[in-house]
């Protein structure tokens, strides 16, 4: 038996959860330009917080392990949540974004779909591809 099934949704997972932790920084290093708005400081750790969870997750299924896949799904479900929300709100506070904005907007939505895709790639394949 291999374990391939899960070493590709490992990887997927840590490429998605490393663009969400490195989309998170640049959101708050360009767009907030050091502004102390309590909403924008709370997305930006909430999202950190998925990067990281997704990060774990996608070691775990590394290393062949089941929780591996769940915390994987827990966080690419989660910062895609918290990821449309954030994407609302600042529409609704700016209007139509920033050019700037566009690249961080599509890899708010690239990242939770590569964290669900190895997700779910790890959980539903397991170890027997």
């Amino acid at each position: 038996m291999t374990k391939k099934g899960r070493t590709f949704g490992g990887i997927f997972t840590l490429i998605g959860s490393g663009l969400l932790i490195l989309v998170s920084i640049i959101f708050v290093v360009l767009i907030t330009g050091g502004s102390e708005d309590f909403i924008i400081w709370t997305a930006f750790f909430l999202i950190l917080a998925t990067g990281v969870l997704g990060v774990v997750g996608g070691i775990l299924l590394l290393t062949d392990k089941t929780v591996g896949g769940v915390l994987s799904l827990i966080s690419g479900a989660a910062s895609l949540i918290i990821n449309i929300w954030s994407y609302i709100y600042f529409v609704g506070l700016w209007g139509i974004p920033p050019a700037i904005l566009w690249a961080v907007i599509f890899f708010f939505i690239a990242a939770p779909g590569l964290i669900l895709t190895g997700a779910i790639l790890g959980l539903v394949v397991g170890s027997e591809l």
